[in-house]
């Protein structure tokens, strides 16, 4: 569904599709992600859990949209979720529960968006994460222990944010972390 002009996504567009293993949305003008509430009346809707049914989802790719927002019920029915790449979007933070049921996860990008600022929690149940692009964004502060739960993180792409500094502990559970050649820090002085 790559490529078309498709402005929000609603609960009952997959619904049926309790099967689906990859779904790739890139290049739309997605902005708003809702769950349909039923049994209200008329058009209601409000943000949640649009893939509820969808729970055999590894791969969801929703690059180059206008999502500016997203809720920790996004993705919460996404147990087998691998893959999420959410680059080149309008989000300028992720709720520090966004990802907490995809302890599956593999790979998150989140690069050209204009995130601010990470909590200390977003990424502490994605224990089998091995790579996370947070490139081309505004985030110019990291807690300490943001990566602390990550022990298979391998790639790390921070370029192009204006971190002033490193906490020193950062990357002390980071054993995969091959600093020298995946991690990509540009400093704005």
């Amino acid at each position: 569904m790559d490529n078309n002009i498709i402005k929000g996504l609603r609960s009952e567009y997959f619904m049926t599709l309790t099967k689906l293993k990859k779904l790739r949305l890139n290049d739309n003008k997605i902005e708003t992600i809702f769950s349909t509430c039923d049994g209200c009346f008329g058009d209601y809707s409000f943000p949640g859990d649009v893939f509820q049914n969808n729970v055999e989802l590894t791969e969801l790719f929703l690059n180059n949209n206008e999502i500016t927002e997203l809720t920790a019920d996004h993705f919460s029915s996404l147990v087998k979720l691998r893959d999420l790449r959410l680059q080149n979007n309008k989000l300028t933070e992720i709720p520090f529960d966004l990802f907490r049921n995809n302890v599956k996860l593999y790979n998150l990008d989140l690069n050209t968006n204009q995130i601010l600022r990470l909590h200390s929690d977003t990424f502490s149940s994605n224990i089998n994460l091995y790579e996370l692009d947070l490139s081309n964004n505004r985030i110019t502060y990291l807690e300490p222990t943001i990566f602390s739960s990550l022990t298979k993180l391998g790639k790390l792409n921070l370029m192009s944010n204006g971190l002033e500094n490193i906490p020193g502990e950062l990357f002390q559970n980071n054993f995969e972390l091959n600093l020298c050649q995946f991690l990509i820090i540009e400093f704005h002085l």
